[in-house]
């Protein structure tokens, strides 16, 4: 169990997470491996701005229920791409956000 933050303190968060994303994709090209770093990067903007949208949309409760579901199905993957990556660290971040602790995401992956 756990408590849902309000809405306008999720979408601060995103708004953030969004931002370092952003920034992110700026210094990707002056590390090891840029496009690897630059696909990360992007992939976890696009998880932050499609929750943003599901939040504004749906509400903190229906997001949350919709970033446990593509958590589990993007474990289940176990792909190992710069894209599936980020996407997995964006919604683990989210999760986090909206109050679950790593132990219950972790033990999605199972359900």
């Amino acid at each position: 169990m756990h408590l849902v933050p309000e809405k306008e303190s999720v979408l601060k968060g995103l708004d953030s997470f969004k931002a370092i994303a952003k920034q992110d994709l700026l210094v990707a090209g002056t590390l090891n491996n840029p496009e690897f770093w630059q696909q990360h990067a992007e992939s976890r903007r696009l998880v932050y701005k499609d929750l943003i949208a599901q939040v504004e949309q749906e509400g903190v409760d229906s997001a949350c229920a919709h970033a446990l579901n593509e958590y589990r199905r993007a474990i289940q993957q176990r792909e190992e791409t710069a894209e599936s990556k980020g996407k997995q660290e964006a919604l683990e971040n989210f999760l986090a956000l909206c109050g679950f602790d790593e132990r219950t995401i972790k033990a999605s992956q199972s359900e």
